[in-house]
């Protein structure tokens, strides 16, 4: 049941055409809309982990909860962080170029780095790929910035499980 709940709770962005979750589209479009008013740089990241497939369902399920309390406690509060699909989460920084961010990132990165989960056989690490855009520099429109982001996203996965790729 609850899996059948989450999955109508993830509906098509009708601006992108991209699976995400209704809220987070929204509070990047706010999130957006006021950097513009106040003349700020703004940010958006697309968080993806990678390698899950090796893990049983309560496991994976397990990992993705880790890692969204991860998100929301390494990032600052004012910032949006959300659930963006099953294995995909999006954070906006307010105010930060794509170089800023770039740096909290690859703390994450290196934090998820050494966390390793006791599988029956095996350790298992836990990988994030991540995509970045930024306004001014990706586009002016949420829209442009969430396919900046989900673009770069799909690169980093094709290049290594652990893949930052900002521009």
């Amino acid at each position: 049941d609850r899996m059948a709940r989450l999955r109508r709770q993830q509906l098509r962005c009708s601006q992108t055409g991209l699976l995400a979750r209704p809220g987070a589209v929204a509070a990047l479009e706010f999130g957006l809309s006021s950097a513009q008013r106040h003349g700020r740089t703004y940010s958006i990241g697309l968080l993806q982990t990678t390698g899950l497939d090796g893990l049983d369902h309560v496991q994976a399920r397990r990992l993705r909860t880790y890692l969204g309390r991860l998100v929301y406690g390494r990032f600052r509060r004012e910032d949006v962080r959300g659930r963006w699909d099953d294995d995909t989460f999006v954070v906006g920084f307010d105010g930060a170029s794509a170089r800023a961010v770039v740096e909290v990132v690859r703390r994450l990165q290196s934090y998820l780095e050494t966390r390793r989960i006791r599988q029956p056989e095996e350790l298992f690490f836990a990988h994030m790929a991540v995509g970045l855009a930024s306004y001014p520099l990706d586009g002016d429109t949420a829209r442009s910035l969430i396919l900046a982001a989900h673009e770069r996203l799909e690169t980093a996965v094709e290049r290594d499980p652990d893949a930052l790729v900002w521009r």
